[in-house]
């Protein structure tokens, strides 16, 4: 993975797209946070996506509280339950 640090690099974005297509190019700016460019299918899309949606986020933490109060299920537990 190709590194490159923004505060010495005179390069475009149109440069950085370029490097990107070749393989992930991980961006480091000035403040210090690290960024990766790279090339994205439907499925990176979709999960990028979903990642910070607002109401998939309230049901995986509806799901993990209930967890907490009444356990996860095994595999074995939930095989019977679907009669598997």
């Amino acid at each position: 993975m190709r590194t490159i640090d923004l505060r010495d690099a005179a390069t475009t974005a149109q440069d950085l797209v370029v490097q990107a297509a070749d393989g992930p190019v991980l961006l480091h700016d000035a403040t210090g946070r690290s960024f990766i460019l790279a090339e994205l299918d439907e499925a990176d899309a979709e999960a990028l996506a979903l990642r910070k949606h607002p109401q998939l986020l309230k049901i995986i933490e509806r799901s993990r509280a209930r967890a907490a109060r009444e356990g996860w299920l095994t595999t074995e537990q939930l095989r019977e339950q679907l009669g598997l």
